[in-house]
């Protein structure tokens, strides 16, 4: 134990000291801890094993996927979706649209996959991760309103997601499925009203108490977490939608107090940071590396033509007739990782399935979240530069022609 700590911790201060200098570089923090978890896992130094099906990772992961989004949420300024529609599109279609492809792709070439099993990766590996894409986000040569969409999309399409996960899982469980109209009008729609209610309240209540002198700046950033932490554990305990909660109650700060917003995100940010390393260290150990044993071709195919195609093109058709210009397609297109709520969703139903389908939903959501992780990172800083270049003048104000 003693040398795991000092392995994190050293990891920790190497990358803190170094951490400006890498985020000009294709070298990102989720590529440097996920390798670090390899090598510390079992197929390493032995220094990290733990049986997945525990659940402690999971609910850590769960946990920092909060977090993230209501910070993610909370930083967003949704004036500059000028066109909202295109993140409407992506949303309402797009999302949709990867799931059926993603489907078709995984049971024509997994092969021994059933159509619910291949529909279940699909939902799994569907939902697009903002921390991953922070280095796209995060850089102002990109256009505002393209942040923005992908900011948007990443922060709401997990949490429409998760009612699809939740009635495949069953079906793929045997069970009688929840009806999927009813679930998707329990987590979204409960969600919300947990997050406006949670998100308002909270940040109400700070306010009052600056204004009186009753608190202190220290205790206003701690606010910022539980309100995130409220809002997932709320709406979860009620059998709701946590993520879409956490991402509404951003969403109310960023529109009620951008002051408060932007000032006390930043510590949320740092400690969803902190929260989110240690999810890819332990990625890395204890799903990166079983998974090298259970490699196929037919798995290394899934998840190339899941990264590479199905994600692609169901963006290019779901923006079409929307007169946008083609590098934004393509951009948008692209930057659509695979992060901590397809680790979520595949622990879940790696924890619920046995045997064959077990390994085959493990090996298929680990390699493909894996080649993201690469993949994203190391193109995030030229492709974002391209697209700046590639962008006309007054595309830097709107990233959409009308």
């Amino acid at each position: 134990m003693e040398s795991l700590v000092v392995l994190i911790g050293g990891l920790y201060v190497v990358y803190g000291l170094f951490s400006q200098r890498l985020q000009r570089s294709w070298v990102t923090g989720p590529i440097i801890f996920t390798t670090a978890g390899l090598l510390a896992g079992s197929v390493g130094l032995g220094l990290f094993t733990a049986p997945i099906e525990s659940g402690v990772i999971g609910h850590i992961a769960e946990v920092t996927l909060a977090m993230v989004l209501f910070g993610d949420a909370a930083r967003t300024d949704l004036t500059s979706l000028r066109h909202p529609q295109l993140a409407v599109r992506s949303l309402a279609l797009g999302l949709p649209l990867v799931m059926a492809l993603g489907t078709l792709v995984a049971w024509f070439i997994l092969g021994d996959a059933t159509w619910l099993i291949a529909g279940l990766i699909a939902v799994i590996v569907a939902p697009t991760d903002a921390a991953l894409g922070k280095a796209v986000i995060d850089n102002e040569s990109v256009p505002g309103p393209t942040r923005e969409t992908l900011n948007v999309e990443s922060g709401l399409n997990d949490g429409l997601a998760a009612p699809i996960f939740a009635v495949m899982l069953a079906a793929a469980l045997g069970d009688d499925p929840p009806s999927l109209a009813g679930q998707l009008a329990i987590d979204v729609g409960l969600g919300l009203v947990i997050g406006v209610t949670v998100g308002a309240i909270t940040l109400w209540g700070i306010r009052w108490a600056d204004r009186h002198d009753w608190t202190t700046g220290e205790w206003e950033r701690i606010v910022a977490l539980a309100t995130a932490l409220l809002c997932w554990a709320g709406a979860e305990a009620v059998g709701s939608n946590g993520f879409i909660a956490a991402f509404t109650a951003g969403l109310v700060w960023a529109r009620l107090s951008k002051r408060y917003a932007r000032d006390l995100t930043d510590f949320l940010e740092a400690e969803g940071q902190l929260v989110s390393l240690w999810v890819w260290f332990t990625f890395g150990a204890l799903l990166v590396g079983p998974l090298l044993s259970e490699l196929t071709w037919r798995v290394v195919m899934f998840a190339v033509i899941s990264l590479l195609v199905v994600r692609p093109l169901a963006f290019v058709v779901a923006s079409a007739f929307m007169k946008v210009r083609w590098p934004t397609v393509a951009f948008i297109g692209w930057f659509g990782p695979r992060g901590l709520a397809s680790i979520v969703f595949g622990i879940e139903a790696i924890e619920a399935l046995n045997g064959p389908d077990r390994t085959i939903v493990a090996s298929t959501v680990t390699l493909t979240v894996l080649l993201s992780v690469f993949l994203h990172g190391v193109t995030a800083k030229p492709l974002a530069d391209l697209y700046s270049r590639a962008s006309p003048t007054d595309e830097q104000a709107s990233a959409h022609q009308d």
